[in-house]
């Protein structure tokens, strides 16, 4: 668990990194930045820590053969060693995400680079640096009031950041250099397909850490990835049924401590053709993404609720109807007419609301 409740900040260094494809511009402060009062310096401290969850955790990549991958991992070890090189380094780091910069649809922000000291994280007190990108601004009304005539209102426009939204940020703990660091990601903009990789992988060459949450994310995924791939029309699987199994696996994980395989196959999968496809599908996706999916692990509560929404169901048919299914998968029939030469599903129910 992340814990700031003692933590300060001795370092604030903003530049703006532009996207580079667009002739956007690399600006480069030539000084650290010195806050004018306690109430801003709170309020960014707050905007740059508060949205990093407690289980999900990252770590730079091994150094690899690929002379195209920069090294940020080995900037972090001199900025630990000696916080005198700290405002060189962010400028080089400024200077490597500005050439990853270069995708039309990535847009150009201030990127600041803090050096929090007396940070805590699962228990341990450590320095941590951060490093956060704002992309994004909103238009925000101010009032004024007048204190010489009370009745004079001004009312105004600023434009700005929304402290509740960070854009890009991690915070890399000065624990367990030797496998990575311990650190923890935050990137708003992975629902753009083509910015999904820029922050995590381009920019900072990092993979997720093995944790329960990594865990229990790859294993919802192979089963989200398994009901959509296998269980379909061709093995003979009806959409209801595939649904049936796709909701009992996310609401057996949901309440289960641990996951355990075993008990897995039996309770939800409970046949023995769909236990072997399970299990076929596995190694495939095991191979595809490189990723490990243990028989039995600790279940991360985080990863479930992010990935609850795979658990409803919704079936369409043709362009006429659309049917949600929220549970009760056994009030529902599915069939062909013969003599309509259409198929057909069948609902059962006590009270229409």
């Amino acid at each position: 668990m992340l814990n700031t409740s003692r933590t300060e900040i001795v370092e604030f260094i903003a530049h703006y990194v532009g996207n580079k494809n667009n002739q956007q511009s690399l600006i480069m402060s030539d000084r650290p930045y010195q806050f004018k009062d306690d109430f801003t310096r709170d309020k960014i401290f707050e905007y740059m820590t508060s949205p990093f969850k407690d289980d999900i955790f990252y770590k730079f990549r091994q150094k690899t053969d690929d002379v195209f991958a920069y090294d940020v991992k080995n900037l972090i070890d001199k900025a630990f060693k000696s916080r005198t090189n700290f405002f060189e380094i962010t400028k080089r780091l400024s200077t490597h995400l500005y050439d990853q910069t270069i995708h039309p649809k990535l847009k150009g922000g201030e990127v600041y680079f803090v050096y929090f000291k007396d940070i805590i994280i699962g228990g341990e007190l450590c320095d941590a640096i951060g490093i956060f990108k704002s992309e994004k601004k909103e238009t925000f009304i101010t009032v004024d009031y007048n204190e010489a005539d009370i009745n004079d209102i001004n009312i105004d426009t600023n434009f700005g950041l929304n402290i509740k939204k960070l854009d890009k940020g991690v915070l890399i703990f000065n624990i367990e250099a030797d496998k990575g660091y311990k650190c923890m990601l935050v990137d708003n903009s992975h629902k753009v397909k083509e910015a999904q990789l820029y922050w995590s992988g381009d920019f900072l060459n990092m993979v997720m850490k093995e944790t329960p949450y990594m865990f229990t994310s790859n294993k919802i995924n192979q089963i989200v990835s398994f009901c959509g791939d296998v269980l379909n029309e061709e093995n003979n699987v009806s959409n209801k049924d595939k649904m049936m199994i796709l909701n009992n696996s996310i609401n057996h994980i949901k309440v289960s401590e641990t996951f355990n395989q075993k008990a897995f196959e039996e309770e939800v999968l409970n046949d023995d053709n769909f236990i072997e496809l399970f299990r076929e599908h596995q190694k495939k996706f095991e191979e595809t993404y490189g990723t490990p999916n243990l028989d039995d692990f600790e279940v991360s509560q985080t990863a479930v609720k992010e990935n609850i929404k795979f658990s409803k169901s919704r079936i369409k048919l043709d362009s006429n109807f659309e049917v949600n299914i929220d549970g009760g998968h056994q009030m529902i029939e599915n069939g062909y007419d013969e003599e309509k030469k259409m198929k057909f599903y069948k609902l059962y129910y006590v009270n229409e609301g």
